[in-house]
């Protein structure tokens, strides 16, 4: 009930990351100027977009689709991008 009524705090995002580097694992923090505003739920090369990509929990306003953030892994920041989900378009037939 109480998050009926003050809504809720942080939202389930995808992300992409924007240059190289390894891939944001389960843990992983998320950081908007410095200051921590996530955290990573999964992450893994995503060899259909070219790209490492994740999702993770972001606080909010920074849950926003493009919205730039840097995901700390393994002691060095490298820059990520919320994306939308899912990250490439689903390539089935749904026939009736």
């Amino acid at each position: 009930m109480e998050i009926r009524k003050k809504g809720v705090t942080k939202k389930r995002v995808g992300f992409l990351y924007k240059g190289t580097g390894p891939a944001a694992r389960e843990g992983a923090e998320i950081f908007k100027d410095g200051v921590k505003v996530g955290k990573v739920t999964s992450g893994l090369p995503g060899p259909t977009v070219g790209k490492n990509l994740g999702m993770a929990y972001i606080d909010n306003p920074h849950n926003e689709v493009g919205t730039k953030l840097q995901a700390q892994v393994r002691g060095k920041f490298y820059d990520i991008e919320v994306s939308k989900m899912p990250f490439t378009a689903p390539g089935y037939y749904r026939g009736e």
